[in-house]
């Protein structure tokens, strides 16, 4: 292989070859004003996205993530990104606002996902969302018994206070 390709080889792996999640498009229907204006959208989630060659992308992705079964022809575009929700919903709102890039693949750890699967991905909450969801979930029966056990403790508290008045009493 040649040193330029080589080097091709080493930048992708370096971009996404780690990747959690790697939505793979069609940049052809999209002019460079807009890739770059994709480009800023997928930046400000922490997103990569770089156009590559299929044979090389093939090659990294069987090495990377041991994904052989990979069947794209034509222009490729690699948006990477560590969160899949983030970049899902940015490739599909834009996608749908510009008519392009056109999804064609999704990978999802070392799992093939069809354009579909991209789009209701897309649909769901934030990650952040969807953590303090979790929280308030497991969080609520623990407020709920510290509920409890305080109205237990302050009754006790009324009948020792009862108790001590009636003894200073007599």
């Amino acid at each position: 292989m040649r040193a330029e390709k080589q080097l091709m080889v080493r930048e992708m792996k370096e971009n996404f070859g780690d990747s959690g999640a790697l939505v793979l498009t069609d940049p052809v229907k999209v002019d460079v004003e807009k890739l770059c204006s994709l480009r800023k959208a997928l930046s400000e989630v922490s997103a990569g996205y770089m156009v590559v060659k299929n044979r090389l992308l093939k090659r990294v992705l069987e090495e990377s993530k041991g994904i052989k079964d990979l069947s794209i022809t034509g222009s490729t575009a690699v948006a990477s990104s560590e969160d899949p929700v983030s970049l899902a919903k940015v490739i599909a709102e834009f996608s749908k606002k510009n008519n392009g890039p056109e999804i064609k693949e999704g990978i999802l750890g070392n799992q093939i996902v069809s354009p579909d699967k991209i789009r209701e991905l897309a649909k769901l909450p934030p990650r952040e969302v969807l953590l303090a969801t979790v929280v308030g979930r497991i969080a609520s029966p623990l407020s709920g018994l510290v509920g409890v056990l305080n109205a237990r403790l302050t009754s006790v508290l009324y009948v020792l206070n009862g108790i001590i008045e009636k003894k200073q009493r007599t």
